[in-house]
């Protein structure tokens, strides 16, 4: 839930800078969504969804011991049926778009672009099934799939963007790295088994060798004040804060002004 910040980012993004065709998007967990809305050119969308539509206990309800947050309403309900996502515009839309999802056998990464025959309401699913939150993989083209924590995928993903021949790029960073988090997430990893682990951290590795040599240009756009929503919040009020919080800091960042000049 901590990525209503990258929402309220990416519709400053929108509205500020008029970045709205980009050639390549990476986005992968709690911001696909966000992501595929703004490929489809879906704007006012993105803010309806994170400001109106998450704060509900049919999708995210801390009593809900064995799965708090129903990915499966945020697909089958918000994004088909309450504030329907247009995938045509996606699949014809000249951005090259990505989602990662995580192998639940092997730990290794797997994208899935708007030019493959695939379903994406399936890879968002996918890529939004977080252990242990959601407690389910999901099966695309006989592999099955899911979602980890870790703020360091964000690595795998510019290495992704930096091989696509990526030479300026923007990181919406939303994550509020907790220490609870982290150990959970990490100790879950663990639990995979030898394989999935040692390929999971050699992915991370990998791609951090490669930030440590490229010549991209790369901007991090992250809180400057600690994020006051949890991962399974669904009070609308810190939701909304979150969204302005990313909004507004994006709007008044000099760093960013400079960067796009």
């Amino acid at each position: 839930m901590a990525c209503s910040y990258g929402a309220g980012v990416t519709t400053a993004l929108i509205e500020k800078f008029n970045i709205i065709n980009p050639d390549i998007v990476i986005t992968r967990s709690g911001s696909a969504g966000t992501g595929s809305y703004f490929v489809s050119k879906q704007y006012d969308s993105i803010k309806n969804i994170w400001q109106n539509l998450l704060s509900n206990k049919n999708f995210i309800n801390p009593l809900r011991i064995i799965q708090p947050m129903n990915i499966d309403y945020l697909i089958d309900i918000v994004f088909k049926k309450q504030d329907l996502l247009n995938v045509s515009k996606i699949y014809n839309s000249s951005i090259q778009f990505l989602i990662p999802v995580t192998d639940s056998e092997t730990g290794e990464t797997k994208y899935f672009n708007n030019k493959d025959s695939v379903d994406w309401f399936e890879v968002l699913r996918a890529t939004k099934a977080l252990a242990p939150l959601f407690n389910k993989t999901v099966n695309i083209n006989n592999r099955r799939y899911f979602d980890v924590y870790g703020w360091k995928l964000n690595r795998i993903d510019i290495k992704k963007a930096i091989d696509l021949g990526a030479t300026k790029i923007i990181v919406i960073d939303n994550e509020s790295r907790s220490l609870v988090n982290k150990i959970v997430f990490w100790f879950l990893i663990g639990l995979k088994g030898k394989k999935f682990s040692n390929n999971f951290y050699n992915s991370i590795n990998n791609a951090q060798k490669t930030l440590l040599n490229n010549k991209a240009d790369i901007i991090y756009l992250r809180p400057k004040n600690k994020l006051k929503v949890g991962p399974i919040d669904n009070n609308q009020n810190k939701l909304q804060k979150a969204f302005n919080q990313g909004f507004s800091e994006t709007v008044s960042n000099k760093d960013l002004i400079t960067f796009l000049n």
